[in-house]
């Protein structure tokens, strides 16, 4: 984590002195004088604080997708269990086959990889969640590191019964998208309303001058 925050710092940092270097160069080869030249730091500030909105718009699209594509892996997984394979053969086949730019199959090809390496399952599933850092993950781990410990049939259970909360998520997740995609299209509407508009009004506006 420490690693992913000096980049981040990094990034923003670079930011702020390229809009200082971009903008000093158009101000001084435009010729702007010298009481316009707070335009160079506020742009700089300005591009180092859009790191931060950049950033937080990635993570929010990436956990959109990684709850977007949970529950159908659920339900891969309480069939293949159905089927007689146990809970890591399984997670083994679905990553195999999953989608390669799904976020959520890049995660579990990663902890299938950590496994692989020597760490072990329990450490594993752990970062997985830390990883994902999403309540329903955290709840599939901990359901699968309990079953680990202790044993018994209740996983099956709850694993079917986490499927079914997920689900509920993919749908509030599908009305988030529906939500942000009609969000998207106002602009372009109110374009083309103003156009409506100054269609139907220029005759008329052209006329009056006409007459006067």
């Amino acid at each position: 984590m420490a690693y992913y925050n000096k980049v981040h710092w990094s990034v923003k940092v670079f930011c702020l002195f390229l809009g200082l270097i971009i903008n000093s160069f158009i101000c001084f080869a435009g010729g702007i004088g010298y009481q316009s030249l707070v335009i160079i730091p506020a742009s700089g500030i300005g591009l180092f604080f859009l790191a931060d909105k950049n950033l937080d718009d990635l993570y929010r699209e990436r956990k959109l997708r990684l709850e977007r594509d949970f529950p159908d892996f659920i339900s891969k997984l309480v069939l293949l269990i159905n089927a007689g394979l146990n809970v890591r053969q399984a997670i083994e086949r679905i990553a195999s086959e999953g989608s390669k730019d799904s976020p959520l199959y890049q995660e579990l090809r990663t902890m299938v990889l950590d496994i692989q390496s020597g760490m072990l399952e329990d450490e594993a599933y752990a970062a997985f969640s830390e990883r994902c850092r999403i309540k329903q993950f955290t709840n599939f781990v901990s359901i699968i590191r309990q079953n680990m410990k202790l044993g018994g049939s209740q996983m099956l259970f709850e694993l079917k019964r986490l499927g079914t909360e997920c689900w509920e998520m993919r749908k509030n997740v599908a009305r988030q998208l529906g939500e942000k995609a009609s969000s998207k299209l106002m602009l372009p509407l109110a374009i083309m309303f103003l156009a409506i508009i100054l269609i139907c009004v220029a005759p008329v506006i052209l006329e009056f001058r006409s007459v006067f």
